[in-house]
């Protein structure tokens, strides 16, 4: 599936990679069903800064109130999918 910026769903997934390996010192391995709070400990700005990296890159928008479905990785690269598919 592709966006209006060519948004493949192994793009948007390696970008999110990108985004948390900052975050991930313990060297989890960032899978689809890696849960971005639990297992890496991300706090609620980084997940918004996060989230603003991605928009800028695909060219979307991200409802915050659709952010609260979002748990795992593959949660986050689907929701960005689905706003690209939008535009």
């Amino acid at each position: 599936m592709s966006g209006a910026n060519g948004g493949s769903h192994e793009r948007i997934l390696a970008a999110i990679r990108r985004e948390l390996e900052p975050h991930n010192p313990g060297n989890v391995e960032l899978t689809e069903s890696t849960d971005i709070l639990e297992d890496l400990s991300v706090d609620s700005i980084a997940v918004m800064d996060m989230v603003c990296a991605l928009e800028e890159e695909f060219d979307v928008m991200i409802p915050l109130n659709t952010l609260s479905n979002v748990r795992t990785i593959g949660d986050l690269a689907k929701r960005v999918e689905d706003e690209a598919a939008r535009q």
